[in-house]
């Protein structure tokens, strides 16, 4: 059986000691980027606003959050309408 989709949508764990060191430019609406994964470059570019969202977050701890970029990947390994979030890890109790 054969199937078939629109878009592979992909999402991407990233360190969050190297996010807490980002330095996010002011007056800047959109900042590209590359991350590194599986011997392959994806490209996107970031809303500003959330980037500094997640790097706020995981300045002050960067154990307890995941950082998760997330978009639509291309064909030519560009992560289209890209996002960043920081979520809060659960702490075992």
């Amino acid at each position: 059986m054969l199937l078939s989709a629109k878009s592979i949508k992909a999402t991407i764990a990233l360190n969050p000691a190297e996010t807490a060191a980002i330095k996010v430019p002011d007056g800047v609406p959109r900042i590209p980027f590359v991350v590194n994964v599986a011997g392959r470059s994806i490209s996107c570019v970031l809303n500003a606003k959330s980037l500094r969202k997640a790097v706020a977050a995981v300045a002050a701890d960067p154990d307890g959050y995941a950082v998760v970029l997330q978009g639509r990947l291309d064909p030519h390994d560009v992560l289209d309408d890209a996002g960043i979030s920081a979520q809060p890890r659960k702490r075992a109790e």
